[in-house]
């Protein structure tokens, strides 16, 4: 859909332009097409697919990735929320998620990074010191690596059984 939206507001190189047109079954003609519609749909659509995930879903998925994703790394590596917002955006295997779809999971993504901090199962600092995971956040930038205790216990310590 991008490539289609780039290829008709003229935002591509013409032999890129062509073959988006053809892979999406259109033509590259139209270039005076309103993008605003297509941000519009984008959002909306975006939105709906947040809406159709229950909490418990979204809280699954953030606890699973967040573990996931730093045992794929050296121990003493960090992550960035985005990172797990990003991961659990991606629904349909492979798909790019969208700015507002893993933008709307983050403040989810901090939350879940705080709680499992309190249990010592992760860290969560700010240019390398340390944040307490029972104070206020912030808005600013933030890293999660493991805590203490990150191999003791399930992830999914917090769900309540049927959504495990």
């Amino acid at each position: 859909m991008v490539l289609r939206r780039q290829a008709r507001s003229g935002g591509l190189p013409p032999t890129l332009a062509a073959d988006a047109a053809d892979a999406a079954g259109g033509t590259t003609q139209n270039t005076t097409h309103d993008a605003t519609h297509d941000a519009t749909h984008d959002t909306t659509h975006d939105a709906d697919l947040a809406a159709q995930a229950s909490p418990w879903q979204h809280i699954a998925r953030i606890d699973a990735s967040l573990f996931e994703l730093l045992r794929a790394r050296a121990a003493t590596s960090t992550i960035c929320p985005s990172e797990v917002a990003r991961s659990v955006a991606r629904a349909p295997a492979g798909s790019n998620p969208s700015a507002l779809a893993w933008r709307t999971l983050m403040p989810l993504v901090r939350e879940r990074s705080a709680f499992w901090a309190g249990l010592g199962r992760l860290r969560i600092t700010r240019a390398g010191e340390p944040l307490d995971p029972a104070g206020d956040l912030g808005g600013g930038p933030i890293r999660i690596g493991r805590g203490p205790a990150f191999d003791e216990g399930p992830d999914n310590a917090a769900l309540p059984p049927s959504a495990t």
